[in-house]
């Protein structure tokens, strides 16, 4: 999946998708996976302000710890030249089957990724081949996790 360029901002919420109240996303967990502590705060701030109730790991390891305390709805990892803990944690996800069916989503960062993504013999739910915004991040958690905000909704 790669963000709908014309969400620009996180005040661009006009998709009925992004306009769930705080509450109902407060349901849904995000472990964030991010080797990059001024980008873990900035998760923490901007998806938690959005109304999700998140966690950011520091590397992979601690994504992985996360994964397995939180049980989360949706994990997003970024993954970059310097750093790429994300084959190792999509790993750990995929080798236990309880973690199997978690969502996870890749984002790119400094311009590498793609390969990593095609080369990825693990089931990937969403793709940034860049830095997306906060809208288009709860964007991308609210459409994966349709059926915890909104339990009517058909899958």
């Amino acid at each position: 999946m790669i963000g709908d360029p014309t969400i620009s901002s996180k005040h661009d919420l006009t998709d009925p998708a992004l306009r769930e109240s705080s509450t109902t996303l407060s349901r849904v967990k995000v472990v964030i996976g991010t080797d990059y502590e001024y980008r873990k705060a900035w998760y923490l701030r901007e998806l938690a302000d959005a109304g999700l109730n998140v966690v950011a790991s520091a590397n992979g390891i601690a994504c992985v710890e996360a994964i397995h305390a939180q049980m989360p709805d949706v994990v997003i990892l970024e993954i970059d030249r310097y750093h790429d803990d994300a084959q190792q944690v999509l790993h750990a996800c995929r080798s236990v089957r309880l973690f199997q069916n978690i969502p996870v989503v890749l984002i790119a960062r400094f311009g590498v990724g793609g390969k990593s993504y095609q080369l990825s013999s693990f089931p990937i739910q969403g793709f940034f081949s860049r830095m997306p915004s906060v809208a288009e991040l709860v964007l991308c958690v609210t459409r994966l996790c349709r059926s915890k905000i909104d339990p009517g909704a058909s899958k």
